[in-house]
């Protein structure tokens, strides 16, 4: 705003008449120029806003690295975890598997005897029917 003086000298320098237009002009451009200062104090204040936002979004990002440096540790533990259990399974696993084999050759050997004792039965049924049929009595007489 001009002062007393400056607009005295205006009025001075120029007139009464000639000097209203541009004393309202000064005016104008103080009042256009307070509007501007206010609208850039409230700018300002909306971007301090903004940072205390973007303090507020840092520190809820770090809560929330955190929270999932914790959430990633426990996830290594337990796949630690399931590790030592799946390497359990693999012993159990060669345990069961060596069983398995012995039980095999067991039932291989069983196998064996009954196709020996299946022979001893073929023979013994075919001497049966050799001494019981009359083919064999006959031969039998012969043989005395």
């Amino acid at each position: 705003m001009l002062s007393y003086e400056q607009i005295k000298a205006v009025e001075k320098t120029l007139g009464p008449q000639a000097s209203v237009p541009v004393l309202e002009l000064f005016q104008a451009l103080d009042r256009r120029i307070d509007e501007q200062k206010q609208e850039v104090k409230r700018d300002l204040l909306v971007e301090l806003a903004t940072k205390a936002d973007i303090q507020e979004l840092r520190g809820s990002t770090r809560v929330a690295i955190q929270e999932l440096r914790t959430e990633f540790q426990e996830l290594r533990t337990e796949f630690q975890g399931l590790r030592t259990e799946f390497q359990g399974l693999r012993a159990e696993f060669q345990e069961l598997k060596g069983t398995v084999r012995a039980d095999v050759e067991q039932l291989r050997g069983e196998i064996k005897k009954l196709e020996m004792l299946i022979k001893v039965l073929i023979g013994l049924a075919i001497v049966g029917m050799t001494l019981f049929s009359p083919n064999a009595a006959e031969l039998l007489k012969l043989l005395k």
